[in-house]
């Protein structure tokens, strides 16, 4: 949440994504399978796991726009449904939807302060990357 900026509110979409992500998890306990596996009885599918807090872009159906209107919106991912579909945020109205309609942008981030999409960079410290360097010229 801190590297994507995302505002405390959303503690609580965060919580229950852990715990959804966790039940399609291996344990200790369950050597071979996995708790969504021995609840429900079926194998759970972990194809649509996504980064927490990532920009997507939701599709708008012709039924519901206009000739020159956009075809999608700008949402951040802040969980799944059960249907295998995504709880996104719409950062504009501060609403969360349910859909399956989308595309992902993970190298995208969301700016608060302005209020809409930019690129996300990780910021790499100096000190970080010349320990890093020492360390490789250790080895060899």
């Amino acid at each position: 949440m801190k590297e994507k900026k995302l505002p405390h509110e959303f503690w609580g979409e965060a919580v229950n994504t852990v715990a959804y992500i966790l039940n399609r998890c291996p344990t200790k306990k369950l050597k071979t399978q996995v708790p969504e596996e021995v609840w429900p009885g079926r194998k759970p599918s972990v194809n649509h796991l996504s980064v927490f807090s990532s920009i997507w872009y939701k599709h708008i159906a012709d039924t519901r726009r206009k000739n020159l209107e956009d075809k999608c919106e700008v949402m951040i991912l802040v969980g799944y449904h059960n249907t295998e579909a995504y709880r996104l945020l719409d950062p504009q109205s501060m609403k969360i939807t349910i859909s399956r309609d989308v595309k992902v942008m993970e190298d995208e981030n969301w700016d608060w302060n302005l209020g809409k999409c930019s690129a996300f960079k990780k910021q790499v410290k100096i000190e970080e990357s010349k320990k890093l360097k020492s360390l490789l010229s250790l080895k060899q």
